[in-house]
């Protein structure tokens, strides 16, 4: 090994050769040593075995041309000496995507000609002498040149032979004729005596054929003696003896407890009768309680319920109501005053509550007014006159121009303090926004203020940086804005210098801030004043109007607040309207009352008349009625419960009293037919004993007539001697005795003489000795010509040929060598040899044995061999080891075979080579499970039925079977539907042209029938159509119309939804497409991708660009395709209501209308896809 491998971690399967999409599997945690794949035929194993083939070499179109539309991936580790790594190959439709490491590119697997090695069929091992590697040891023995080809070519593949020899040959052939001559007078004088040896046999032979009569007819007489004595000893047995049985004891104790069994129950049911009588009596329920109405009575006892929450409920509302008349009068300010002002109506409660509404409105205004007021007091008084708002921002512009405008000297100091002035014009900002907050809005315009003067700060601060460019250009505009600020009235800089102008300006800009402030304060203090006279305005009003409606309406006078007016009419108003409902509520409890009483007197009455007792003259209650019904229906219930068990007992009693007097009579019975009297147990026990010594003589007598019997069948024609007589018959048998011996020594004698004759017959025939002279004469004179011709050819050949394998040994010789050592432990070694004639061949010695032909060798042995040599030419030839490849090898072995087999391919796998073996057969997975575990190995047992189950049912509506063929769940009480779910039933693909993968769950509604059938390994319809059809299978019996016009109705239904809708447009389906290049195929699959697998929407992308360079003409050449293959239907889909009135339809045209349930159609038609 180079310390190279490459193993299979993991195989995918989703469409190939037999399996269709859906169908696919997956094999993980593959074992890197040996696995073992198990499965009936047809469930993959070699689709998986090709496809693995694939995989390696994808490239090499021998290895499975029927893949080349296969959708396969496979995982491999990788191993170098360094290193592990992981390679994936994904084939779709002959497209071949590899990567290692997740980068793109080939997987390091060798040379793709020898693919053909890693596949071992061993079977063929053990019938195939592999003369091919032989010539190829021979030819590499040979520095790459084969001597036997070029021998054969050039006419020298035989050497010559040695005249001397065929002389020899010659004249040993004259030699044997003249001896055959000779032996064959001789032979004939033999063959005289021969002849009168087997006369005299032939005499003894009869004499020893009547010996053995005469005995045949001995042994019978014999028997016939013996078997009249054995009959009159059993005869003299007397009558009643012979009629026993010999289980008598056994009846009679039997019958005894039986009839003591049968009295003992009877007492037990009497006694449990009386218990049961008195149960009854405790019970205490009257006749008229045992055919109480309890209807009538749950009615009447509603009735009560209803009346009695009904008085409850009337009786709370009334008391509720003189509560709230109570708080009501308790609330008025005056009684007199609300009885004298009468109803109150809703226009003056209306007035009212409009003034109360106006005196709340005034004492909020009045709150805030205060609340101003006192805020305006804490703020300080103006003490000081500043100049306009208006003159200052005109000034503080002014001498912000002229500080732009004038020529800086060179002893000018630092630019404008933009910084300071940012936390003046910050400060003025805060101050400004606490001012609007505490007092009046107008105070933010001194935020606004200090924002502008701050932006022209910074202008002036950027200007600045400018100032020794713009000099000479502005010279003229300082004067300018000088006189400008002169006729403002403002304070004069002195002199006016920067410094100075900054300093005045900095003193406008706060006078500006503070002049702010105080017209905010001003406004503010204006403000209050407005809401003052306001809030005396309103009171005065509301007085007014509080006096004139007390005027009117006579309500609140002498009331110093006349706001509280409308709480005083509300109260009134609340007072009258609490009267009202109080009187309502007790009218309502004084009707509930009554009907509550009527409700107690029906309730009782038919208390009274189903015998309930207890009542009195108290008012009768819910609680109390329902517990005297609930007692008195258990009363009736226990009464029932005990009257049914009476009747069973009552009936049991007289069924054990009937069986009671039949034990007493068989017992009686026994003892008469005995003709004992009863419990005679000592007359009994005599009449056994007499019985086993009448059986013991029947045992004689039946071997005595059997023996006759088989004497009789062995007489033959010594039937005629017994006339003679029993004396006269031994007589004769002693005469006869005597030549017994004699015969016996003639006949060694005669056979050792008539081999003799035969071999030495064989061995010197005069013809053939003749044959084989001339024979020898003419290859004497064949080879003498053909001499010349081959004695320098043939020397040349041979001495090169031995200095060849002198000085040259190939590799795969010496590695093949070793790796058989390693097999074999050392027991088996092998040459490769040219015995004449061209034909190289394997030449095999075990031990210290000669050398003898493979073909020789025995079955373990020669696996080990050829195993040993293919495997060394794989590991000369192959970059890195590659997994081998065993199909169905054991099938025709015996366990011999099996374990030696089993045995190399383990040694195979030790050297770290991954093994895969494939197989039909369970047995073997058992012997490889022994082996592998005796030559303390793992492996991976693969049972791949199971795990093309689970895969295909995960992609269905219902989910996937169990391993290894166990039996199918039992449906217990399941459902149909349930019974799906448990078998976990794919669900129904419409693309299946002619459903023949369909479950057979789908058309047999029979819970029952579907297990029978499914335990018949029976899964898919399309199998189970043919074994009806072809196998005569009656397991459907009358249902099977039914199941087939079920399926006829999966198959229409799918047909239907069909229509309309196109084939998915796989990449399968476009790699033969017209209009698609090799150069689009890639992209129009990934378009085909992103569209669904929609033919119509691929169209309508490439219509509209959605690929670059593609062609017009490619799209309707496309088009054409697509309508043609089917995968492009124009036509609209159908709705399940079409769908179902199309499948009714031909239902009916093929007379399978009646068969097919609405019901089950319904279920058809849900099963599709939306």
């Amino acid at each position: 090994m180079n310390g190279k491998f490459a193993r299979f971690t993991r195989v995918e399967i989703v469409k190939a050769l037999g399996i269709g999409r859906g169908q696919g599997f997956a094999l993980e945690e593959l074992s890197p040593r040996i696995n073992i794949i198990h499965g009936p035929n047809g469930s993959g194993k070699s689709t998986l075995l090709r496809v693995m083939q694939k995989l390696l070499w994808p490239q090499a179109s021998e290895v499975e041309p029927a893949l080349a539309r296969a959708t396969v991936s496979g995982a491999l580790e990788i191993t170098d000496a360094q290193q592990t790594r992981e390679g994936r190959v994904e084939i779709e439709a002959g497209h071949v995507t590899s990567a290692i490491d997740g980068a793109s590119g080939l997987l390091p697997v060798g040379r793709p000609d020898l693919h053909a090695r890693y596949r071992m069929p061993v079977a063929e091992l053990l019938v195939d002498d592999d003369r091919a590697f032989a010539r190829e040891i021979h030819r590499q023995a040979a520095g790459g040149f084969d001597l036997e080809e070029c021998a054969a070519r050039a006419g020298l593949a035989a050497g010559p032979t040695r005249p001397q020899a065929l002389q020899r040959e010659r004249r040993e052939a004259v030699e044997r004729v003249r001896s055959a001559r000779d032996r064959q007078v001789e032979l004939d004088r033999s063959r005289t005596e021969l002849e009168t040896q087997q006369e005299k046999r032939r005499q003894l032979e009869e004499q020893e054929s009547a010996r053995d009569d005469l005995e045949r007819a001995l042994r019978h007489l014999e028997a016939e003696q013996e078997e009249e004595q054995k009959r009159e000893e059993r005869e003299a047995f007397d009558a009643v003896v012979r009629q026993l049985y010999g289980g008598e004891d056994k009846e009679r104790a039997r019958l005894e407890q039986a009839e003591q069994d049968a009295r003992r129950a009877l007492d037990s049911h009497q006694e449990k009768l009386a218990e049961q009588e008195d149960l009854i009596a405790d019970v205490g329920i009257t006749e008229a309680g045992r055919a109480a109405d309890f209807p009538a009575l749950e009615a009447a006892l509603a009735t009560l319920r209803a009346a009695e929450q009904r008085a409850q409920e009337d009786a709370r509302a009334m008391n509720q109501d003189a509560t709230a008349l109570a708080q009501a009068a308790a609330a008025l300010f005056d009684r007199a005053e609300a009885v004298q002002a009468g109803i109150i109506d809703q226009a003056v409660l209306g007035e009212a509550q409009a003034l109360f509404e106006q005196a709340l409105a005034l004492r909020a205004l009045q709150r805030e007014c205060e609340t101003e007021r006192e805020r305006l007091e804490l703020l300080p008084a103006a003490a000081e006159s500043l100049p306009e708002a208006g003159v200052l921002a005109r000034g503080i512009e002014a001498l912000a121009n002229w500080l732009r405008a004038p020529a800086l000297p060179a002893d000018l100091p630092a630019p404008f303090p933009l910084v300071k002035l940012g936390v003046v014009c910050v400060l003025l900002a805060a101050a400004s926004l606490v001012g609007a907050g505490l007092v009046h809005w107008g105070f933010a315009a001194g935020a606004l203020v200090a924002a502008a003067v701050f932006g022209v700060a910074a202008w002036l601060s950027g200007r600045d940086r400018s100032r020794d460019r713009q000099i000479a250009a502005r010279a003229d505009a300082a004067a300018t804005h000088r006189e400008t600020y002169a006729g403002l009235s403002l304070p004069d800089p002195a002199p006016w210098s920067v410094e100075s102008v900054r300093a005045v300006l900095g003193e406008l800009i706060e006078w500006q801030r503070r002049r702010v402030d105080q017209d905010a304060m001003g406004q503010a203090r204006l403000v209050h004043q407005r809401r003052a006279a306001q809030l005396q305005q309103g009171q005065e009003q509301l007085a007014g109007r509080c006096v004139d409606f007390e005027q009117r309406h006579g309500i609140g006078a002498g009331d110093p607040d006349k706001t509280w007016i409308c709480l005083r009419v509300q109260r009134i108003n609340d007072w009258q309207q609490a009267t009202q409902r109080h009187a309502a509520s007790r009218a309502a409890a004084a009707d509930s009352d009554r009907a509550l009483a009527r409700a107690r007197e029906a309730c009782r009455a038919r208390l009274e008349a189903a015998g309930v007792t207890g009542a009195g003259d108290l008012p009768l209650t819910f609680d109390f009625a329902s517990a005297r019904i609930d007692h008195l229906r258990k009363q009736r219930c226990r009464w029932q419960e005990l009257h049914q068990a009476r009747q069973r007992l009552e009936k049991e009693t007289a069924g054990l009293t009937e069986a009671r007097d039949q034990a007493a009579a068989n017992l009686a019975a026994f003892w008469r037919g005995l003709g004992l009297a009863e419990g005679g147990l000592a007359g009994l026990a005599r009449l056994l004993e007499a019985r086993e010594r009448f059986a013991a003589a029947t045992r004689d007598w039946e071997l005595a007539v059997a023996r006759v019997k088989q004497t009789r069948r062995e007489l033959g024609k010594a039937e005629e001697l017994l006339a003679r007589g029993l004396a006269q018959i031994k007589s004769d048998l002693k005469a006869a005795a005597a030549g017994r011996e004699e015969l016996a020594s003639l006949r060694k004698e005669i056979a050792k003489k008539e081999a003799e004759l035969e071999q030495a017959a064989r061995g010197y025939d005069v013809s053939e000795r003749l044959e084989e002279l001339a024979a020898a004469n003419a290859k004497l004179l064949a080879q003498e010509e053909r001499n010349a011709e081959l004695a320098v050819g043939g020397a040349l050949v041979a001495w090169l040929r031995d200095q060849i394998r002198a000085e040259l040994e190939p590799p795969v010789l010496a590695r093949a060598r070793r790796l058989l050592s390693q097999f074999t432990r050392g027991r088996l070694t092998f040459e490769v040899e040219d015995p004449g004639g061209g034909g190289v061949q394997l030449m095999a010695a075990s031990g210290g044995e000669a050398r003898r032909p493979i073909t020789d060798l025995s079955s373990g042995e020669r696996v080990q061999l050829l195993m040993a040599v293919r495997l060394a030419f794989l590991e000369e030839s192959e970059e890195r080891s590659l997994p081998l490849l065993l199909d169905e090898v054991l099938a025709a072995c015996d366990d011999e075979r099996t374990r030696n087999i089993i045995a190399a391919v383990i040694e195979i796998a030790r050297s770290g080579r991954q093994v895969f073996y494939f197989t039909a057969q369970n047995d073997e997975v058992g012997k490889w499970r022994a082996c592998l575990a005796e030559a303390g190995m793992a492996g991976r047992v693969i049972d791949l039925q199971a795990v093309r189950a689970g895969a295909e049912a995960s992609g269905r509506p219902l989910p996937p079977p169990p391993p290894l063929r166990p039996a199918w769940p039992a449906p217990d009480d399941c459902s149909h539907r349930q019974y799906g779910e448990r078998l976990q039933v794919p669900g129904v693909d419409p693309w299946d042209p002619n459903l023949d993968q369909l479950h057979i769950w789908h058309v047999i509604e029979d819970v029952p029938l579907l297990y029978r059938v499914l335990s018949s390994d029976i899964e898919r319809l399309g199998p189970l159509e043919r074994m009806v059809q072809n196998a005569g299978y009656t397991e459907l019996g009358e249902a099977r119309e039914r199941v087939f016009a079920t399926g006829a109705a999966f198959r229409y239904a799918c047909r239907a939804w069909r229509i309309g809708r196109g084939k998915p447009l796989t990449r399968e389906a476009l790699v033969d497409a017209d209009g698609v290049s090799r150069v689009f195929l890639d992209r129009v699959c990934d378009l085909s991708q992103r569209v669904g697998y929609d033919a119509r929407r691929l169209l309508r992308e490439l219509e509209s660009g959605g690929l670059r360079n593609w062609r017009e003409q490619a799209t309707q050449e496309l088009r054409n395709y697509l309508m043609r293959e089917g995968y492009l239907d124009e036509a609209q889909p159908l709705t399940p209501d079409q769908i179902r009135e199309k499948v009714r339809e031909e239902l009916c045209q093929d007379g399978l209308g009646d068969l097919v349930t609405p019901a089950t159609l319904d279920r058809v038609i849900a099963s599709l896809p939306a």
